[in-house]
């Protein structure tokens, strides 16, 4: 009754990244709200009319988006090619998007590679989220 009730979705290619991680919950969480693009970054704050000034509190130079703030931005860039370095991924960071398909892709069941993985994706964004919170709100870098 509750799958009638319901109705039918398509499952989205990141809900392992989540719901099957072993990390840190609050990591978790993190992952979950900028899968769903619900992180309270710049741009959207604008949207809502909290705040005026859009540029990234980590570079100083482009607007804050999802996508820039975890991945484009020069010092989450550096940030995520170290860490993919470090378990032997050889490729540059990509969009959210294209990260979330391609972990979805290549990183299915519950290996260690995968599990670190998926551990490392999660601390690595929520890190990322904390140093900018951290410029924005207490002005420590």
């Amino acid at each position: 009754m509750y799958g009638k009730l319901r109705g039918d979705f398509d499952r989205v290619p990141w809900r392992k990244l989540v719901h099957n991680n072993i990390g840190v919950p609050k990591w978790n969480f993190i992952v979950f709200l900028a899968a769903h693009r619900r992180l309270m970054t710049k741009d959207r704050l604008r949207g809502l009319g909290y705040v005026e000034d859009v540029t990234c509190s980590l570079c100083n130079s482009e607007k804050e988006t999802v996508d820039h703030l975890f991945f484009k931005c020069t010092y989450s860039s550096r940030v995520w090619t170290t860490m993919l370095q470090r378990q032997g991924i050889q490729r540059q960071p990509m969009m959210w998007a294209n990260e979330l398909e391609w972990a979805g892709k290549y990183y299915k069941g519950r290996s260690t590679t995968t599990e670190l993985y998926k551990l490392v994706l999660a601390g690595t964004l929520y890190y990322i989220w904390q140093e900018r919170n951290d410029r924005i709100f207490k002005g420590v870098q």
